[in-house]
């Protein structure tokens, strides 16, 4: 994604329209001063999408939230400061979240491994690898490559293994976490597991063709036994050894879970073909699975069905939506008139970023 240079802005008090003066990054040293020691220039516009803008603010501030009408999908956060002259980072990105900026990798200086963590997602159509700095929380969320391949289960494993080999910065020493996007997926509860050691016989009953022994990611009360394709689980050991190896579903769970509240509650993350959907009441995990669709109308059917398996009105549920945007307008339709609230989240559409919603999430 290209992103424009950043420069520091300061917003015109009590003014009526939407205009912003920019102000050159050398005068930043007289930001304490009332008025810049540079030249301004005037912005009556909103910047487009993919602009990066770092706004500097002395004063306290609330948290906002403000939509633009010109942009359809851009949005601007201004983040809680109690502090006088505090500086307030806004990011504003056509990708409507407000965490980080993907940039090239070949910008960033990767000589000390120490300083970054490696967060790798591999799924059936593809496979991204991001890089997260440690110390530095203001540092973007850096892209290391991501690429897609065609489906097909008796090549999966070649194409993963050619991808590391590929990009051997994959095979440094860095704190490596693994994400793995998978339906070959069940959950049992985590007292079963540490008590009764039956993973290896439940999965091989849901799924005989899986040889590996299951891996295994906790969200909750509940462990997540799942599997991409035979022989990655020995690859990752040899290859990437100390890496931790997580359910994509249990990185959802665990994220969704903060913002479930007590009543029902569905998150839908949409992706080219697949939903993952999560149904919580009363602050607990009571189902996460996923589903492929066809149209959004599928979605729909499969989020009201979750509900009612779990004896839950859709009028009682609040659906959360996420991933891709060309999806969400017409599923919140369909789901507002069976009675649902419908919201939707500020994670990224991975259409736009080419980042899956779970690999940012698990990127932090």
């Amino acid at each position: 994604m290209a992103v424009s240079p950043v420069v520091p802005i300061r917003k015109k008090p009590k003014s009526q329209k939407s205009e912003f003066t920019i102000v050159p990054a050398t005068a930043m040293a007289a930001r304490y001063n009332s008025e810049p020691r540079c030249p301004e220039r005037k912005v009556s516009e909103m910047p487009s999408s993919g602009t990066v803008t770092l706004l500097r603010i002395a004063g306290h501030a609330k948290e906002s939230i403000f939509r633009s009408t010109s942009l359809r999908s851009e949005v601007l956060v201004i983040y809680k400061c109690f502090i006088i002259f505090a500086k307030i980072i806004i990011f504003i990105f056509y990708c409507n979240y407000s965490m980080d900026v993907y940039t090239p990798a070949r910008t960033v200086d990767f000589t000390d491994t120490g300083l970054w963590r490696l967060i790798i997602y591999i799924s059936q159509a593809g496979m991204t690898a991001l890089l997260r700095h440690v110390e530095d929380a203001s540092q973007p969320l850096v892209c290391l490559f991501s690429t897609s391949w065609n489906q097909d289960e008796s090549l999966l494993l070649s194409k993963i293994e050619s991808a590391v080999y590929d990009n051997p910065r994959l095979l440094e020493d860095y704190a490596t976490e693994i994400i793995i996007e998978t339906r070959q997926l069940t959950w049992i509860p985590t007292r079963v597991v540490e008590e009764n050691e039956v993973e290896n016989v439940v999965f091989e009953t849901l799924f005989p063709t899986a040889t590996d022994t299951p891996m295994t990611d906790t969200a909750g009360d509940m462990t997540a036994l799942f599997s991409l394709t035979n022989g990655l689980q020995s690859f990752i050991s040899r290859t990437l050894p100390g890496a931790r190896v997580r359910s994509h579903l249990a990185v959802l769970v665990n994220h969704c879970s903060k913002t479930s509240g007590d009543g029902p509650h569905i998150y839908a993350d949409i992706r080219p073909d697949e939903v993952d959907l999560i149904l919580f009441n009363r602050k607990t995990m009571q189902m996460a699975v996923t589903h492929q669709w066809h149209s959004v109308a599928d979605i729909g059917y499969r989020a009201a069905q979750l509900a009612s398996a779990y004896g839950i009105s859709p009028r009682d549920v609040t659906l959360t939506i996420s991933g891709n945007r060309n999806a969400m307008e017409p599923l919140k339709e369909i789901m507002i008139n069976v009675g649902m609230q419908v919201e939707e989240s500020d994670l990224p559409d991975p259409e736009q970023t080419d980042i899956s919603t779970v690999a940012v999430i698990a990127a932090g």
